[in-house]
């Protein structure tokens, strides 16, 4: 059995095996999760910082 086999590779149980792949399997959603909000957020920033040069370009360009 593969598992067996990748245990005995790795100096640990079964068990320990399965809970290395839950783990990763839970740090790759995270990261996933993590990689969307970050996006999502860029959007946001993006739109926030249209409509302040929106409003304030002009004085800006004005004054400088």
């Amino acid at each position: 059995m593969w598992l067996t086999r990748l245990a005995k590779e790795r100096s640990t149980t079964r068990s320990g095996i399965i809970a290395e792949l839950l783990k990763k399997e839970d740090e790759s959603a995270i990261e996933g999760l993590m990689a969307r909000g970050y996006r999502e957020w860029g959007v946001e920033n993006l739109r926030e910082s249209e409509e302040a040069l929106a409003l304030t370009g002009k004085v800006v360009l004005r004054d400088g």
